[in-house]
């Protein structure tokens, strides 16, 4: 089933109902899923391609749209649909989004952006991008950690203006 507005494909199902797993997920991402579903903080897991694993309940509020109704995607669709942009609205370059830089790159990055989630409310955000390194230096993947910057902490900071460039 496909999402028309945004042309995203809804994932394939198990027998629970659950959107179903890569048997060849590396065993690392698969905990790293297991854990981020119990944190209170917006993460999205993507593997080494980039490609979107995973995204917590905490994100959904801020991405306008439960995991289960998206599963996963492709790292050219996701970081399309979920529209970044900087402050006046002009559209983020996805190699400077820090989740692009930390898989790219294999370092962290930050960056203070606004997206459009698939509810179509525009947030202001601030984005961590972490990449994820297994034994022997094995490139596994990244984790996005975000969250949305409250209105009091944008009049306190001159409205973050300019402050979508990605900081690592």
């Amino acid at each position: 089933m496909t999402i028309p507005e945004r042309n995203v494909t809804i994932p394939e199902r198990n027998a629970e109902g659950e959107p179903r797993l890569n048997p060849q997920m590396a065993v690392e991402l698969i905990l790293a899923r297991q854990l981020i579903s119990y944190l209170s903080v917006p993460i999205f897991l993507v593997d080494p391609r980039g490609d979107l694993l995973y995204y917590n309940e905490a994100a959904e509020t801020i991405l306008g749209i439960r995991f289960e109704e998206t599963g996963r995607m492709q790292r050219e669709e996701w970081s399309h649909v979920f529209t970044p942009t900087d402050e006046a609205g002009k559209p983020i370059d996805p190699k400077n989004l820090p989740l692009v830089i930390a898989l790219e790159q294999g370092r962290p990055a930050w960056a203070e952006m606004y997206i459009e989630g698939l509810d179509e409310a525009r947030r202001h955000i601030e984005v961590i991008g972490i990449p994820l390194i297994g034994l022997a230096g094995k490139h596994l993947g990244g984790l996005a950690i975000f969250w949305e910057v409250p209105k009091a902490s944008r009049s306190l900071r001159g409205g973050g203006a300019g402050r979508c460039r990605p900081r690592g």
